[in-house]
């Protein structure tokens, strides 16, 4: 009995041992139990029964068995590269030319800046642009201001030669010739009568007008050019100013009246307030103080008496028989405004009711009896006008009516 529990000691003891050494492998490697330890291979073991004395069965001869469990591996995770794909081959953009302005370039002036320095920046000089923007003064340009810069020398060259050229002109009419504030004779106003012989200064602008050249006076009015020479110089009387309005003194002279019909003597030198004294008569002779007053381009001379007569209607230098001095009688009274009509004087005979055109750049003929009034035609030196017999004083100028409703002054007719 004794060698029976020997024998199973022997046996069991080993089994225990090697059992738990298994669970202690699968507890250390197997993780969290969820990897099977394989075991390469595994031994039954094997009772062998011998005979005894006692003839009961011997414990049998253990084998042990052999145990290989292979540690469990941890797999290792391995990152399958993405294969690139090449990126397609982008194209070099071809730089695109800035264009050349095919025109002026506008520029706008800012604070601080000057021309000198505008001019750098656009590699021109100043010269061209004062000269290309017609610039009075280099030195005052403003904020805000356009300026146009040429981009080639042949944009300067065009607007040069487009820009008008001053030039001068000589009245030829010898009974002056209407001064307009605009370029055209229906909707203009009379500014004044440039005097005849006298020099007008242009300003190289013009317009043509229903066929009819108006060129633009250096004061912002203008006149026709059929009625100037163009590009004569006049020079001024010595016993007045050249230009504007004022006073010359010279030596006393004479004077004998031009018109047929007469000329207005007046108290003072103008035809707006001035008040007729009395009429001149034709070829009569004037003596005069030298004293002259231009005004509105319209020269005046004094009378000896005190009044004013103007010089376009007189041959200075003259001498004709004395005339009788008018009576005070023959004063004419002129209406107190150029609208306004006075009495009508005392028509011609039935055979004075005929006219001939004085003046030898010809007389305009008007539409109303009054100097503003509209120019409906411009009749020649030498023409015979049929009268109605109607007129009128106007400003101290006799109007005579013709055939046809338009009016003419009697004072550049000669009658019969």
């Amino acid at each position: 009995m004794r060698r029976y529990r020997l024998f199973l000691t022997l046996l069991v003891g080993p089994a225990l041992v090697i059992a738990i050494i298994v669970v202690l492998i699968i507890t250390l490697f197997g993780g969290d139990g969820e990897t099977d330890t394989t075991a390469e291979a595994t031994a039954t073991p094997t009772v062998v029964t011998s005979p005894g004395a006692g003839g009961g069965v011997p414990p049998a001869a253990t084998t042990p068995s052999t145990l290989q469990v292979l540690p469990t591996q941890t797999p290792v995770i391995v990152d399958t590269p993405t294969p690139t794909v090449p990126a397609e081959p982008t194209e070099t953009p071809t730089p695109t030319a800035t264009p050349t302005p095919t025109g002026p370039i506008e520029h706008t002036v800012q604070a601080d800046e000057t021309l000198s320095g505008i001019a750098d920046a656009y590699g021109v000089s100043m010269e061209d642009i004062v000269a290309f923007n017609e610039l009075p003064n280099a030195e005052e340009i403003f904020v805000g201001q356009i300026i146009e810069i040429p981009t080639d020398p042949s944009q300067l060259a065009e607007r040069l030669d487009a820009q008008p050229v001053a030039l001068t002109g000589v009245v030829i009419p010898s009974d002056g010739l209407n001064v307009r504030d605009q370029p055209n004779t229906a909707t203009s106003t009379v500014q004044y009568v440039a005097r005849a012989g006298s020099q007008l200064n242009l300003t190289g602008v013009f317009e043509d007008i229903d066929g009819i050249r108006w060129h633009e006076v250096e004061d912002g009015n203008w006149v026709q050019s059929q009625y100037l020479e163009l590009g004569a110089t006049a020079a001024p009387a010595p016993d007045a100013p050249a230009t504007g309005t004022g006073t010359g003194t010279g030596a006393a002279q004479t004077g004998v009246v031009i018109p047929s019909d007469g000329l207005n003597v007046r108290d003072q030198p103008n035809t707006t307030t001035s008040t007729v004294q009395y009429v001149a008569a034709g070829g009569q002779q004037l003596d005069l103080t030298g004293v002259v007053q231009e005004i509105n381009g319209i020269r005046w001379h004094e009378v000896a008496d005190g009044n004013w007569v103007q010089g376009q209607y007189l041959e200075l230098g003259g001498s004709a028989a004395p005339a009788p001095t008018p009576a005070q009688t023959e004063t004419a009274t002129p209406a107190p405004t150029a609208d306004a009509t006075a009495a009508t004087t005392e028509p011609p005979s039935d055979d004075e009711l005929t006219a001939v055109v004085v003046p030898e750049g010809g007389l305009n003929v008007r539409t109303e009896p009054r100097a503003d009034a509209d120019v409906a035609r411009v009749a020649p030196a030498g023409e015979r006008l049929q009268l109605t017999g109607e007129n009128t004083v106007v400003d101290g100028v006799t109007w005579w009516e013709i055939e046809g409703g338009n009016w003419v002054q009697g004072q550049f007719l000669r009658f019969g």
